[in-house]
């Protein structure tokens, strides 16, 4: 059995019996098994929230036409796709107390699996994504759910003359960067783990102005003993928790993510 027989049928075992509608497309080396970061299996209402999926190989990625509603997903990225459900809880505890938020900024985007949870909800979302394979899958994730006239994408890492007016103060700047390393079999996780580190970002961001960050992390991750005022929500999937949002900021910013439920438990 071929590399691509083998994904094919393991893909099939998964989904078979959900409307998740999905195909594969030749990739290289890579490997790929159809589970999460969590190595748990992937089900309909995990990836974009069940819509259609390809998975792409990254050598297949240039030449591939992208179509109508199909959402596109690259095996690097596959595993790293925050689950739809996760997203989706974190996002609405965020609007009982951000409603009015003008601007939500994904950091790094990737091909837009909080983008889309983002999106949804707010009226405007700016997502950055350096990758350009994974920018086209992006820019064409984001159409495929109709929300492309509340997401601005852009191929560059923040810059704050792409907030076009929006106050940096007002601004929710949300960061899942790379995780690298045994992250979530290792006692504590680190910054310097993530790629880019975090709190470079932030302290970068920090000092134009911004007040409002969330990071997701790893259900390990330490800031160490010299850590920033913060606030955690934690997120149990499968029995366990599995993800957690690190709430950074200003104390009014805090003070108001006091009051959302510090964990949420899904089916």
């Amino acid at each position: 059995m071929g590399r691509r027989d083998e994904v094919e049928k393991l893909v099939h075992a998964q989904l078979e019996g959900t409307e998740i509608r999905y195909g594969v497309v030749p990739f290289s080396f890579q490997d790929l098994l159809p589970v999460d970061r969590y190595n748990k299996p992937y089900n309909g209402k995990s990836l974009f929230s069940g819509k259609g999926i390809v998975i792409v190989g990254e050598n297949a990625i240039d030449n591939l036409k992208l179509e109508g509603d199909t959402c596109y997903i690259s095996t690097s990225a596959y595993s790293t796709l925050t689950d739809s459900r996760v997203a989706e809880a974190m996002v609405s505890q965020l609007a009982e107390r951000f409603a009015d938020t003008a601007l939500i900024v994904d950091l790094y985007a990737g091909v837009g699996g909080d983008t889309v949870a983002f999106a949804k909800v707010f009226k405007r979302v700016h997502a950055h994504e350096t990758n350009p394979k994974k920018l086209r899958f992006l820019a064409h994730n984001i159409k495929a759910h109709g929300l492309e006239e509340r997401v601005n994408v852009f191929g560059n890492s923040f810059d704050s003359s792409s907030l076009d007016g929006f106050p940096l103060s007002e601004t929710i700047f949300y960061l899942d960067p790379e995780w690298r390393g045994r992250h979530l079999e290792v006692a504590d996780f680190y910054p310097h783990q993530m790629y880019p580190d975090p709190t470079e970002t932030m302290s970068g961001i920090g000092k134009l102005g911004g007040e409002r960050f969330i990071l997701k992390s790893p259900r390990n991750f330490s800031l160490g003993p010299s850590s920033l005022p913060h606030i955690e929500l934690q997120v149990e999937l499968y029995g366990e928790c599995n993800v957690k949002y690190i709430f950074f900021g200003s104390s009014d910013f805090l003070q108001n993510v006091s009051s959302l439920n510090r964990k949420i438990k899904l089916d």
